[in-house]
C-alpha cells in the first residue's frame, strides 16, 4: 500500500491512555447494568426453561 509505518509507534503511544478509559467504562457499565438487574430481579435461582 506504500504507507509510512514510522507514524504506528506514535499512534500505539497515543491511543493506549483512550483505549484503556473505553474498557474501564465498558467494564463499569456492564457491572452496574448486571447488579441494577439483580437488585430487580424477583430472586429466582438458575437458568429459565
Amino acid at each position: 500500500m506504500g504507507l509510512p509505518i514510522e507514524p504506528l509507534g506514535l499512534l500505539v503511544a497515543v491511543e493506549t491512555f483512550p483505549d484503556i478509559m473505553r474498557t474501564l467504562a465498558n467494564v463499569t457499565m456492564d457491572m452496574a447494568v448486571t447488579a441494577t438487574l439483580d437488585e430487580r430481579g424477583d430472586g429466582e435461582q438458575g437458568r429459565a426453561a
